[in-house]
C-alpha cells in the first residue's frame, strides 16, 4: 500500500506525511589531519624544544586545503597548529643562532 498523498501545500514547505522522517544527514567530521597538526605542534613546543615544529604546520597547511576541499571541520584546530608549529620553529633557530653566537663569543676570548 503506498504512503498516502497530501494536497499541495502552494508556497508553505512540504513537510513527509505522519510517520515519516527525512534521512539523517550525519554532519561533516573533523579532520584528522588537522587534529594531527595540533597535536604535533603542541608536542613539539613542550617536550622537543620546537625540533618538530615546521611538521606541524606542514599537516596543518596540507589539512586546511583538504577542508578547503572536502568541506570538513577543523579549519580553526589546523591553524591553531599551523601558528603554534611555525612559532616554536622560529624559537627553535633564534636560540640555536643566540647559542651558535655567543660560543663564538666565547671561543673569540671577547
Amino acid at each position: 500500500m503506498p504512503p498516502p498523498q497530501l494536497p499541495p501545500s502552494y508556497g508553505a514547505p512540504n513537510y513527509p506525511p505522519p510517520g515519516y522522517q527525512y534521512p539523517h544527514v550525519p554532519p561533516p567530521g573533523t579532520n584528522g589531519l588537522a587534529i594531527g597538526s595540533l597535536v604535533v605542534s603542541l608536542v613539539s613546543a613542550f617536550v622537543c624544544c620546537g625540533a618538530l615544529g615546521f611538521v606541524g604546520a606542514i599537516l596543518g597547511h596540507v589539512a586546511r586545503g583538504q577542508i578547503r576541499a572536502t568541506g570538513e571541520q577543523g579549519d580553526g584546530i589546523a591553524l591553531a597548529g599551523i601558528i603554534i608549529g611555525w612559532l616554536t620553529t622560529l624559537l627553535l633557530l633564534a636560540g640555536v643562532l643566540v647559542w651558535v653566537g655567543l660560543l663564538g663569543v666565547t671561543a673569540a676570548g671577547y
